[in-house]
Order: structure tokens, then sequence, then C-alpha cells
């Protein structure tokens, strides 16, 4: 027998009367619309909710559907609904979240490997805000990655920053080069990038400065007859110095930090690992997307994009440094439904 329409169940205030007919099931749960939906209004209607109090309900759900909104449940049993922003600067409006608090992720763009005997990126600024109370429209802004130079002496570009409302994220650092003064060492930024080589003789070069609450220092590069660039700086550590001596390769990037803001536990913000000369290694990139350091046979590796990783330290401008990944926005509401309807 074909079903026409919907009834209260056993139990709730609207027993034996239709709440919605065939052609209103058709219009409040269209083909395209997620499962969540249906489930939703099958859940309401064992809870003897009325027809207004679902109709508010669907269109809450329709509205996080439509919009971009990914949802999922954690292991406590909490429901979240959340937004990701992967490029571009957007206004952005809460719609039915208005005045609701939220937690906010906002990752900048990593900083560029330097292109020659150079120190690795480091990861753009990371910040996480919990509770952030949202309404009305808000500028969003996803930083893009640093640029390598495929030139002589480059210190990479610094990424870009990224911000939600008034929150802002730093771009990371770019990684030195070997050059004069002040120009080799790395740059400040969310994290710093790597030193590069530094002038002539055993002698070491600076990491940039990261940003108190964003990120770490990028490692120190050294010049010896090994020739290492400084890792760089990650939001969960500091880059590591160019080892050199027995065992000679570039500093590893710094660590970045874990977030499980959408449902899934991923790293951000991790830093560029430096370049290295002869036949030692490149420095390994931090987790969260850093590049891995470029060699005198090896291209460096970019940052992973949506991530902040730095790019890794080139060698040569024939294997130059990496570019730096973009950052990510990520804003997350707990999943409540309109007063009544639940």
């Amino acid at each position: 027998m074909a079903v026409n329409s919907i009834r209260g169940t056993t139990g709730s205030s609207s027993v034996g009367q239709t709440l919605f007919s065939y052609s209103e099931l058709a219009n409040i749960i269209p083909i395209s619309s997620p499962p969540a939906t249906f489930s939703y209004v099958a859940w309401a209607i064992s809870q003897g909710k009325t027809k207004a109090n679902i109709l508010s309900g669907t269109q809450y759900l329709d509205y996080i559907a439509s919009n971009g909104y990914t949802t999922y449940r954690d292991s406590s049993g909490n429901y979240f609904a959340y937004k990701e922003f992967t490029s571009g600067t957007t206004t952005w409006n809460a719609g039915p979240f208005n005045g609701t608090n939220a937690d906010v992720l906002v990752v900048a763009g990593g900083g560029a490997g330097g292109s020659h005997h150079a120190g690795g990126g480091g990861a753009g600024g990371y910040r996480y805000e919990t509770n952030v109370a949202v309404s009305g429209n808000q500028t969003v802004t996803v930083g893009n990655g640093g640029l390598s130079v495929q030139a002589t002496d480059i210190r990479g570009a610094n990424g870009q920053n990224s911000v939600f409302g008034s929150i802002t994220a730093i771009g990371g650092g770019g990684g030195g080069a070997w050059s004069g003064d002040p120009t080799r060492n790395g740059s400040a930024g969310g994290s710093g990038g790597g030193g590069s080589l530094g002038p002539s003789g055993s002698t070491w070069s600076n990491g940039g400065t990261g940003t108190s609450g964003q990120g770490n220092n990028g490692g120190r590069g050294r010049h010896d007859s090994n020739h290492v660039g400084g890792g760089g700086g990650g939001a969960g550590a500091a880059g590591a110095d160019g080892s050199w001596g027995t065992g000679s390769r570039g500093g590893a990037g710094g660590g970045g930090l874990s977030n499980s803001i959408t449902g899934v536990t991923k790293f951000y913000a991790g830093g560029g690992g430096g370049g290295s000369g002869e036949s030692n290694p490149g420095g390994t990139g931090g987790n969260g997307g850093g590049g891995f350091g470029g060699t005198y046979m090896y291209k460096a590796s970019d940052g992973i994009a949506n991530t902040g990783g730095g790019g890794g330290g080139g060698w040569s401008v024939s294997f130059m440094g990496g570019h730096g990944g973009s950052g990510v926005v990520v804003v997350r509401f707990p999943l409540s439904f309109p007063a009544g309807s639940i």
C-alpha cells in the first residue's frame, strides 16, 4: 500500500492525526536532502513534536546542508556542525547560529623555504579559540603560502595572514638564504623561518622569531664543510638547528599541533626542514604539513595545502626551496535545533 501521509505515533500528542500529507513531505524532504533530514522528521514525530516544530527543525537542517556545513557526532555523543574555509576572502553570515558561541581554528599560510643554501620556511601562525561569541557578518580570509624564488641568495617569502573576524593568525616566516647580513637569516612570522649557511667559516646564522601564542622560532644554519640550513619553526616546537660534523643534515622543521575540530584529528602548522649540501640529507618537515628540505640533488618539497606548513629549504638554483602551504579557517558550532523543535 502506498504511503501518502505520516501520522502521530503512540504516546505522542497527535495520535491518529495526519501531520504531513505526501505532498507536504515531498516539500520538506526533497530527494537531494541528506538522510539526516528524514531521520530528524521520524524522530521528531516519535517524540510527539508538532508540525510547526518539525518544519522549523527541517529548515534548520536544510540551511546547514545547503550552506557548506558538515555535521558529525563525537565519541561522547555530542553533535556538531562545522564550516571549513580553504581559500580567498569572503563575508560569512552566522545565519541560524547568530548569537551562538563557536570554536574557531585559524591557521595562516606557511613561509617558503629559502632558495639557496637555505633554511626551511616557518609554519603559519596557529590560533584555536573556544567559546567565541559569533553574530552577524564576519570577514574570513585564508592566507596563501609564501613563494620560493628560483634565484641565488633569495630568502623565502612569508606566508599570508589568515583572519576570522577579530582573530588573526600571522603568516609564517620565510627561510633564510646564503647572502650578506641581514637577509641570510630566517624571517620572523607566525613561526620563524630557519637560518641559512651564514658567512664563510664555521659560524651560525639565526632563524627568525615566532609570534608569541602562535608559533616558535626557526632553527640556526651553519657554514662549515658540510653546509646545513636550520628547520623552520612549528606551532608546537621550534625548528632544529642544522647538524654538522658526523651525521650532518638540515635541521628538522618544528612539529605542529593536533586539532579535532572537524571530528578527525589532524596536525597543522609544521615547519619546513632545512636544506643540506654535499651528500647530506635535508631536514624532515614538521608534523603538520612541513616540507622536506632539499639537497644538491633534490628539490625541497612544498608545505601541504590547508595546513599552514612551511616549505623545505632549498640548496641551489636548480633545486630550489619549497613553497609554503596555504592556511585554513574552521568554525564549529554545537548542533542544536530551534526552540521547541527538540
